[in-house]
């Protein structure tokens, strides 16, 4: 990849607003805007400290810039303060990064995205939601374009938050394929949890035509895409 403002932009950063629209704070600022207060942008362990003994219990520090649940730290549950060995990993990552986002771990019920595009304008034009296929942590697994069990509240919620990030990235001079995962937890719905100002795995699925796409071990049926040592993809 090579720095630069090319004359057509089809790598992540070569937008020069892409970066910024990235920026995991971004999601933070739009959750405040629309009442979620928990998160918590840190620039220090001791910060980071601070503000994890304040959570009654487990919590999760996230890098600003990251893709498919790396580049964070849990906690264990019973374990509220940062232990000596999630206190030097933080420390890397604000060496790297220079902040982190902290916020209280919520035990999931279902994981859902919404595919959307801004124009110029700052119009959004969103699909319908989509099922997120994620594990234990959080960490993206795949995703399933049947529509998850949202409540009217629910549904609501999310386009709110799907519209407010447009607004946000639009802020920023960003415009383009985005995405805005939310969850819901058992005490409620989190919305956005994450926003994704690219062409995510949701639009690939969408493009594919597919009911769903992952990686892993492929599920009884799925075609395999593509298969290494490493990785193996696949359609269902």
């Amino acid at each position: 990849m090579r720095a630069g403002t090319p004359s057509a932009w089809d790598l992540a950063w070569a937008d020069p607003a892409a970066k910024a629209a990235n920026d995991r704070r971004i999601a933070a600022a739009v959750q405040r805007a629309l009442g979620l207060d928990h998160a918590h942008v840190v620039t220090t362990v001791d910060e980071l400290v601070a503000i994890t003994n304040t959570m009654r219990g487990a919590w999760v520090a996230k890098a600003p810039w990251t893709a498919a649940g790396r580049d964070r730290i849990h906690s264990i549950p019973g374990e509220a303060t940062p232990r000596d060995d999630q206190r030097t990993y933080a420390q890397r990552l604000l060496d790297r990064q220079g902040a982190l986002v902290v916020e209280p771990w919520l035990e999931r019920r279902f994981d859902t995205g919404v595919c959307a595009h801004l124009d110029a304008r700052g119009n959004v034009t969103a699909a319908p939601p989509h099922t997120l296929l994620s594990d234990a942590r959080g960490a993206f697994g795949g995703v399933d374009l049947t529509e998850p069990p949202l409540s009217p509240e629910e549904r609501t919620q999310l386009d709110r938050a799907v519209e407010a990030s447009g607004a946000a990235l639009a802020k920023l001079g960003y415009t383009g394929p985005f995405t805005v995962d939310a969850f819901a937890h058992t005490s409620g719905f989190h919305a956005p949890c994450e926003i994704n100002a690219r062409h995510s795995f949701g639009h690939v699925t969408r493009a594919l035509g597919a009911r769903r796409l992952g990686f892993g071990p492929p599920p009884p049926g799925a075609t395999t895409l593509v298969a290494t040592t490493e990785v193996t993809a696949w359609r269902a």
